[in-house]
């Protein structure tokens, strides 16, 4: 079994930040989506997720019950808990991908693909997964909340919309006209 801090450079005793820290500057450097066709960076980024996921769930090599991340000795880490742990750490087109790739599109699934769309700038599809996670789970309150949200930021962005949306050719008339006026005015 490999130690997930040798994977990740960081000393069994690192603080959480140290961790967090460490992980993003690996992924930075062997994501796939940066490194195309290089089976040799995703395979390390394959031992560099299992090994984040390791420490924060607390699993595997030397966890030790009771330790500062909450340790679970024998749980395995699903694709939802890691694109969930990319989104915590605000690596949303990260989790993106990781979503993609699930093929059990479950109430979790959608509420975690709503907040990853959302983050990523993405607010129809965020609305639309908020809207089909509450439908498979109406009693769920996280992810009622999340779907609110999500229509109160949609409807702003409408109305911000309707009010920057050029004007029509009368009313471009108008504007032109009181332009004229004002520089007139000035010109006196």
């Amino acid at each position: 079994m490999m130690d997930p801090y040798k994977v990740l450079g960081v000393s069994p005793n690192a603080s959480e930040e140290e961790i967090t820290k460490a992980y993003r500057r690996l992924v930075k450097k062997y994501h796939p989506d940066l490194n195309p066709g290089d089976e040799t960076a995703q395979e390390r980024m394959r031992e560099i997720n299992q090994a984040y996921d390791m420490i924060k769930k607390g699993t595997g090599y030397g966890a030790a019950s009771g330790s500062q991340y909450g340790r679970r000795p024998d749980s395995s880490v699903s694709p939802l808990d890691l694109a969930e742990s990319y989104l915590a750490s605000g690596m949303y087109e990260q989790a993106l991908y990781i979503l993609q790739n699930i093929q059990d599109h479950n109430a979790r699934w959608h509420f975690l693909s709503a907040i990853a769309f959302s983050q990523a700038g993405y607010g129809v599809t965020a609305l639309q997964h908020a809207q089909i996670a509450v439908q498979l789970e109406p009693q769920n309150i996280k992810y009622r909340q999340l779907l609110e949200k999500l229509k109160i930021g949609q409807t702003a962005y409408y109305q911000r919309r309707v009010v920057v949306t050029p004007a029509g050719g009368f009313a471009r008339l108008m504007i032109a006209m009181i332009l004229a006026r004002l520089c007139c005015c000035f010109c006196r």
